[in-house]
């Protein structure tokens, strides 16, 4: 005579009840380990005036080490200077620095183009090189006809000595001068660094086809 196999009994309402508590306990370390979200805060640190600390910024900004700010303004700054530009405002642009004061902000003008050698109105911003220059691009004229209005590339370094007056001018260095062909016209980018020093960018217009380009620019023999 064959015997038969117990029959196996399971109770599915406990084994649901297992689970429904094992979820339970899971969501509850889940919110137990978020972080409460913080308080947002918004601070306006700085508001241009189209003077010296210049008018109308078209780009970012670049932080370095010790957490100050570096950008462009693509008009305003020293009003002796005049470039054509459509915003109602006069000057050729600033670069700046904004530092931490206490609970707030300052602004220092580090240079004003001057529409001459280094063309002026930047559209872009500031970045900080390997050697802690800054390195930046004036825009130049989209209709670019001849070798001077066609952009350029520029390095900014702080003055060989200290300097207490709240305004201390930058030293700029004209690196490039673009000529519409073959290497292109009306910078359309910040330039960016490799590990060696070298610098690239496109342009908007020039090159071959007069559709734009990209560019390379190494130091060479000091320069």
């Amino acid at each position: 005579m064959t015997r038969r196999k117990p029959t196996q009994m399971w109770n599915f309402g406990t084994n649901r009840s297992k689970t429904t508590a094992t979820i339970t306990i899971a969501f509850a370390l889940v919110l137990a380990m978020t972080p409460q979200a913080q308080a947002q805060t918004f601070q306006v640190l700085h508001n241009f005036t189209g003077g010296r600390d210049g008018a109308n910024p078209l780009d970012g900004l670049t932080i370095d080490r010790a957490g100050n700010l570096y950008g462009t303004s693509s008009a305003g700054g020293d009003q002796i200077y005049g470039c054509d530009n459509s915003y109602g405002t006069t000057g050729c642009g600033a670069v700046f620095k904004l530092a931490r004061s206490g609970t707030g902000w300052i602004l220092r003008p580090l240079y004003d183009f001057q529409g001459g050698n280094d063309f002026g109105n930047p559209a872009f911003g500031v970045v900080m090189g390997p050697d802690g220059a800054l390195y930046g691009l004036s825009k130049g004229a989209a209709d670019c006809t001849s070798y001077y209005v066609c952009g350029a590339v520029f390095r900014l370094a702080p003055p060989p000595t200290s300097c207490a007056s709240f305004i201390c001018n930058w030293q700029e260095t004209v690196l490039h001068q673009f000529t519409g062909q073959p290497d292109g016209s009306f910078p359309a980018s910040r330039v960016l660094f490799d590990s060696t020093g070298n610098m690239y960018g496109v342009t908007f217009f020039g090159g071959l086809y007069n559709y734009g380009a990209v560019y390379e620019l190494s130091p060479a023999g000091g320069g």
